[in-house]
């Protein structure tokens, strides 16, 4: 009888596992809902997976996950484009993975901010879109108070004759042969490929590089698996190790 019942729950659990595998393979990445005031759109997806930049008239979303950027502009071509807030796009990911994914956004105009944020229990990126009131009505003002400018009749000027006088012809100077000293660490730049940085000695905390991580096939918990489930490390073997096993142990 016991063994049925946890075959019964058995089954059970896997169907139910199957069931949430497939919600969350259906699950949108890019949501957008419009209020009286502003546009917002929501990005289901890890803070550190993906990265948005504000510019002065474009918005940047940039990630390493493929399956994520490819649901992304999926859902973005579904949605109906607001015309008040965003004016076009564009989009790019076919260097992955050596650089990361891009969409762009082109905003309607200057007066169009933009205020971002990120919420940690629900895993959700907000961008929410509004037009700055108070830069149309600058703008409209003045537009409107601009005045006319009124053409005045400019004087006829005098046309007077010059002589043309011969231009005396210069004399070019003889240039020196100057010894060239050659600098070794200029030469070394030239010769170095273009955008190579090192990244010895700690210098990647140095270059400015955006901060991503790749999409994991396989999470490791380390609270539970330990290094040694990817490596196995042998035992010392302290009692046959000989004189070099001996001054080891009395070094440490």
């Amino acid at each position: 009888m016991f063994r049925i019942m946890s075959y019964k729950a058995i089954k059970f659990l896997t169907l139910l596992l199957m069931i949430v595998g497939s919600f969350s393979t259906l699950a949108k990445v890019l949501e957008q809902e419009e209020f009286k005031t502003h546009l917002r759109w929501t990005v289901n997806g890890i803070k550190e997976q993906v990265l948005i930049k504000k510019g002065s008239n474009a918005l940047t979303i940039q990630t390493l996950d493929k399956k994520l950027f490819t649901q992304l502009i999926s859902d973005l071509l579904k949605i109906k484009k607001n015309t008040n807030y965003i004016k076009d796009f564009e989009y790019k990911g076919d260097k992955l993975p050596a650089e990361p994914a891009k969409l762009t956004l082109k905003l309607a105009d200057d007066s169009v901010e933009l205020f971002t944020f990120y919420k940690d229990q629900s895993r959700k990126h907000i961008i929410d879109f509004w037009i700055n009131k108070d830069l149309v009505t600058t703008k409209e003002a003045a537009v409107a108070k601009k005045p006319a400018v009124i053409k005045l009749a400019k004087p006829v000027k005098k046309i007077t004759k010059k002589k043309l006088e011969p231009i005396p012809l210069k004399k070019k100077a003889t240039k020196k042969a100057v010894a060239r000293v050659l600098d070794p660490e200029a030469l070394m730049e030239q010769t170095q490929k273009k955008g190579y940085r090192d990244f010895r000695y700690g210098a990647a905390f140095i270059w400015d590089y955006d901060a991503f991580i790749p999409p994991l096939k396989q999470d490791i918990n380390l609270a539970v698996k330990t290094p040694a489930y990817l490596y196995n490390v042998k035992d010392r073997d302290y009692q046959n190790g000989g004189e070099k096993e001996e001054n080891m142990q009395l070094t440490v």
